[in-house]
């Protein structure tokens, strides 16, 4: 909230190097941090002071209630047996249906007690499936 709102970024103050940046923030500005160029604390200053402009015209409250939406949506999405249905999805693409060179969704499915979609992009995004 504070590199929101107030944009300046959280140190540690403490230790040999108190301008330190905090580590939670630190990995939090490196989303945004721009391709090839390493973290330091004027990058991230600049970083920071644009994050506001994403809730431009909220104030301190409204920003926190959008804030804590984006949290809730993100713990419902939460599935703890992910990686098993992923193996799962990777089973039968591998025993199933390793013969065909094209394959659908419905196909995955017929072998699954759950729908595959989610885990199908994900093989997609990373690159192990191709279109």
């Amino acid at each position: 909230m504070v590199m929101i709102c107030n944009g300046h970024v959280p140190v540690v103050g403490v230790g040999k190097n108190p301008q330190r940046i905090n580590r939670d923030a630190e990995a939090f500005i490196r989303y945004f941090l721009p391709k090839g160029q390493k973290l330091v604390t004027a990058v991230a200053r600049k970083i920071v002071k644009h994050l506001h402009l994403a809730f431009k015209g909220m104030d301190t409250a409204e920003v926190y209630d959008v804030l804590m939406g984006l949290l809730v949506d993100a713990i419902n999405k939460y599935d703890p047996g992910y990686t098993v249905k992923v193996r799962r999805v990777v089973g039968v693409l591998k025993h199933e249906l390793s013969k065909q060179k094209q394959f659908r969704l419905a196909d995955i499915n017929r072998h699954l007690d759950f729908d595959g979609n989610r885990y199908l992009r994900l093989l997609c995004r990373t690159g192990f499936l191709t279109r």
